[in-house]
């Protein structure tokens, strides 16, 4: 019987083996029936750019020696939490700060991998105990206590029975585990995992967090969540209040010592900030903003730890720019300049870092049915249906790198002739020669003076820029349920 079983285990193997021959095979007759230039412009009309090739950067009129640059290693944190020399320039970062911000561009494995780095990097160098990350808010409690379970066999029915349909990818669930991992080894350096966005994912909310709390209480509470909008709230969120005062009279805990009265509603006052960010239109932006900057300082939701300790934030590269100070006093208060201007505590002692990602690669993702994923970002999705649409007119392959939705600069080539001297891993951008820069921009063309000028706006506007010229696409998790 083992005999048999191994013989079909080897004969699915060589099933696999071939049928990814013929794909390859496929592929390639695919493309040797199309020119090359034909490729290159349908690719164009869909916004996908090649991965630009060694040869046709030479003629870059850029050169890379008005740049000062440093390789970063392109990997995960190791096991034993030690692969950091790359990073030594951050320890007079960690004593010098009390919040350091990660902005990324969205998607690409390798940020994540850096940003997992750069965690543990802090945590060696000085105390970082929390990580605040650009995720809904109700999810904050629920993360912290994953993060804090020293049993495996507890964590993973914790994950499966309760936190599953919150970690919506791969790469979000390994740094789960590589916190969780840190915390048991080192207790006295423990580090909070939080979140501090609006509820963009609402539905998910409503389903696992607030109707099982509420019917804790009473058993005949109801929403029809398939058929909920957000402008629903309208009628929802009063009922919600006058709820939650009745679970403040008899200090109702949810099925978790977490599930506390004050806990629900202040996710409550975080759905009431999406509902006010979706029914006023134009102010959404406004709106958002204010709610991330109560969801981080304010004593109800997470603003202890900007007042009792150091905090890393990961979000958006829009979010975490700390040199954005906008004239006559106002402030659209993203995180990092709020942080670094007007916030008190933290006023003057914040450093951001800004990892822009380029190329991706899409491996699984190629083939993967995004309704058969968890859900994700509308721009993850607008980028998979695109690469998917350019693969089945055979334009693409799942293991070459490509640039999505992006429009090609010749500055852009500077960039990428680092990478090619620096095996394509992330380069830590040290010092730019502007006026070297803007001098070959000038005789290309006004638009691409422009164009660098605008460049060095973004990259002054944080302490430290990475670049990261290739990458794996995140993967999304599939449903179980």
């Amino acid at each position: 019987m083992n005999t048999l079983r191994s013989s079909r285990r080897h004969f699915h193997t060589f099933q696999k083996f071939i049928l990814a021959i013929l794909s390859i095979l496929g592929f390639a007759i695919s493309l040797q029936a199309q020119q090359p230039s034909d490729i290159k412009e349908r690719l164009s009309a869909m916004s996908v750019c090649l991965y630009p090739d060694s040869l046709s950067l030479e003629k870059s009129s850029f050169q890379t020696s008005s740049i000062v640059a440093q390789p970063l290693a392109d990997e995960d944190i190791s096991d034993t939490f030690d692969n950091v020399n790359d990073l030594e320039w951050l320890r007079p970062v960690a004593k010098n700060n009390k919040v350091v911000l990660f902005g990324e561009i969205h998607y690409h494995e390798s940020i994540h991998f850096l940003r997992n780095r750069v965690l543990f990097a802090l945590n060696q160098f000085d105390s970082f105990p929390c990580l605040a990350i650009e995720l809904q808010y109700s999810m904050s409690a629920f993360l912290d206590y994953y993060v804090s379970l020293q049993s495996d066999n507890e964590a993973r029915r914790f994950y499966t029975d309760v936190l599953y349909d919150f970690v919506t990818d791969e790469q979000f669930y390994q740094l789960l585990e590589h916190i969780r991992r840190w915390n048991n080894k080192f207790p006295g350096k423990r580090i909070h995992l939080v979140a501090y966005d609006i509820e963009h994912d609402y539905q998910t909310t409503l389903r696992n967090i607030i109707l099982p709390y509420f019917r804790g209480i009473d058993s005949s509470f109801k929403i029809d969540i398939p058929s909920f909008i957000t402008l629903d709230f309208d009628s929802l969120l009063p009922e919600l209040r006058l709820r939650i005062l009745r679970a403040k009279a008899v200090n109702h805990i949810g099925a978790f010592p977490f599930l506390t009265p004050v806990y629900i509603e202040s996710v409550i006052d975080n759905l009431e900030s999406l509902y006010n960010s979706q029914r006023f239109g134009m102010t959404f932006d406004y709106v958002r903003q204010r709610a991330l900057i109560r969801n981080l300082t304010d004593s109800r939701f997470l603003g202890k730890y900007f007042l009792n300790g150091k905090v890393m934030i990961f979000a958006g590269g829009y979010h975490t720019a700390t040199h954005v100070r906008f004239p006559d006093s106002a402030n659209f208060f993203r995180e990092g300049s709020y942080f670094n201007y007007d916030f008190e505590p933290t006023k003057g002692k914040t450093f951001s870092i800004f990892a822009r990602g380029y190329a991706l690669r899409f491996g699984p993702m190629s083939t993967v049915n995004l309704d058969s994923c968890l859900r994700q970002g509308g721009e993850y999705n607008g980028i998979v249906n695109t690469f998917q649409s350019a693969s089945r007119e055979g334009l693409v392959s799942s293991d070459q790198y490509y640039l999505i939705h992006w429009v090609f600069n010749p500055l852009d080539s500077l960039w990428f002739r680092l990478a090619y001297a620096n095996r394509h891993t992330p380069i830590l951008i040290q010092k730019i020669r502007w006026q070297e820069l803007f001098a070959v921009a000038k005789t290309i063309s006004t638009d691409e003076y422009n164009y660098a000028r605008r460049v060095r706006d973004e990259i002054e506007r944080y302490d430290a820029y990475i670049i990261v010229p290739q990458s794996n696409l995140i993967r999304a998790r599939p449903k179980l349920r």
